[in-house]
């Protein structure tokens, strides 16, 4: 029986289900860790590090596995922790905090909190 490369994975699903699990949990602390800001919210180059570092962590995630059944695996896993993050903060308000965060008042009846916005990294002109 002749082999499809495209479907002839390296690495066992096992461990791209592994993998794939370690760097997004691994991406979540640290970026859950630098800072609170929304997509919208983003600078350019703070895109830009997200883009990098999507392609940083992708060895990571696949190894030398190319194949097509390796990456559905792994975007598969990434979609389903995302889910289950979801479910799991909408289930329990302590979690929700925990994974989320809390948010800051930055400026409440036109006054500005000038120390949460220098702890918030958010100048006057954001």
């Amino acid at each position: 029986m002749k082999e499809v490369p495209m479907l002839d994975m390296s690495i066992g699903i096992g461990e791209h289900i592994l993998r794939a699990a370690v760097v997004y949990v691994f991406l979540f602390l640290l970026l859950r860790f630098v800072g609170k800001k929304h997509i919208g919210e983003l600078a350019p180059f703070d895109l830009l590090v997200l883009l990098i570092l999507s392609e940083t962590v992708q060895n990571a995630m696949v190894g030398d596995d190319k194949s097509l059944i390796g990456g559905l695996v792994s975007a598969a896993t990434l979609v389903a922790l995302a889910q289950a993050m979801s479910f799991l903060s909408w289930r329990s308000k302590r979690l929700e905090r925990l994974i989320e965060g809390t948010p800051r008042v930055l400026v409440r009846h036109g006054h500005r909190y000038h120390d949460v916005m220098a702890r918030e990294q958010v100048s006057i002109s954001s």
